[in-house]
């Protein structure tokens, strides 16, 4: 079937139709440019807005807006701070006191039962929850400690997650990335895990128990 076109010439419009025994060809007289018809060879408006037959919702939005912009979708990847800000979550460091030497390393001894020097996050996570903070608190903890992030905690991650249990538990606040507190400020008792007693803990940092309490 032949659609009729309409075809603009300088001065006005003429209508051209088919019949069966004429075939039309495109107008390329100077001037002449083609103007769109529906089916049946109605002459549409170029201000009509509605959405025409087949046409795709796309289309009539930019036909009704030309000057709109196609948008693009970009997935964009967040690093969240420890903070709940965006950008590099800050890399906090603890080394513990000659006297707390042996209960942060008796703590790490029993957290790493496979002896690897590596705490998977479900082993950490079993391991931290015997401090009875609250899960999201946890969470909070976990992202702060594991910073370059390998989900996993070492000695030295380790050391930073407890060190801030022990603030938590004691409503402190570090005045720096070393987890020091502010002059002549005391921490108060040391990190608290349910079933493990210090003098436990102390025992097998120093190398003299086993993981048992």
């Amino acid at each position: 079937a032949f659609s009729p076109k309409i075809y603009q010439l300088p001065g006005g419009s003429i209508h051209l139709f088919s019949t069966a025994r004429i075939f039309l060809r495109p107008c390329h007289l100077p001037g002449c440019t083609v103007i769109p018809t529906a089916e049946g060879g109605k002459r549409l408006d170029p201000t009509d807005t509605t959405r025409r037959p087949g046409e795709h919702p796309r289309a009539r939005r930019e036909r009704k807006d030309p000057t709109r912009k196609k948008h693009t979708t970009r997935k964009t990847k967040h690093t969240m701070a420890a903070n709940g800000t965006g950008g590099t979550a800050p890399q906090y460091s603890y080394a513990p006191p000659p006297a707390e030497l042996p209960y942060y390393a008796g703590l790490f001894a029993l957290a790493d039962k496979s002896s690897s020097g590596q705490i998977s996050g479900p082993a950490a996570v079993e391991f931290l929850s015997l401090s009875r903070l609250p899960v999201d608190l946890l969470k909070t903890i976990w992202a702060m400690a594991d910073v370059p992030r390998t989900n996993t905690l070492d000695a030295g991650k380790f050391n930073v997650a407890v060190r801030l249990i022990q603030l938590f538990q004691n409503g402190k606040k570090p005045v720096d990335l070393q987890l020091n507190l502010g002059e002549g400020d005391a921490c108060g008792r040391a990190p608290f895990f349910e079933g493990l007693s210090v003098q436990h803990v102390m025992s097998v940092g120093s190398g003299g128990g086993g993981a048992g309490a």
